[in-house]
């Protein structure tokens, strides 16, 4: 699962970078956007758990975790799915897109909130310092992407 996020942001940035020199690559932007998205959209609970897609149906794979961490890992992951498809709707110039990036950045600023209080309590918690450190890029994305946009 975690290959496959790194090689999907890795066609990302090699696409966008195609992109924005006009070559071909524009549909494989597309595509490993959304790609993206679909993945912290729909698998975030796995994701952001460390749980291996392979022992999602065993009980032994939940025992690190509670419901109120999955709770918080399906709600930062939309909110991730939600920044990229925003990224992506102003890279197209298409309607939406500011308004996308400003529900996924305010929506990451209140769960920054819920990840950060947890971690300075106790700071040796693995799973806070790593989904911390995914909001804050996640967040200072999104800041930047709609302070490049702004005319």
């Amino acid at each position: 699962m975690k290959k496959l996020e790194v090689f999907l942001i890795v066609v990302c940035l090699f696409s966008a970078v195609l992109k924005s020199y006009q070559i071909i690559g524009t549909n494989l932007f597309a595509i490993a956007l959304f790609s993206l998205a679909e993945l912290y959209g729909v698998f975030s609970f796995l994701l952001l758990n460390d749980i291996p897609l392979r022992k999602v149906f065993k009980k032994e794979a939940y025992s690190d975790t509670n419901a109120s961490r999955i709770m918080l890992t399906v709600f930062t992951g939309f909110s991730f799915a939600i920044i990229i498809n925003g990224s992506f709707f102003i890279t197209e110039h298409l309607p939406g897109g500011k308004g996308m990036l400003i529900l996924g950045s305010g929506s990451l600023f209140i769960l920054t909130l819920f990840f950060i209080i947890p971690y300075f309590k106790d700071t040796s918690l693995v799973f806070y310092r790593k989904n911390l450190i995914r909001i804050l890029f996640f967040l200072f994305f999104s800041i930047g992407f709609l302070l490049l946009t702004l005319r």
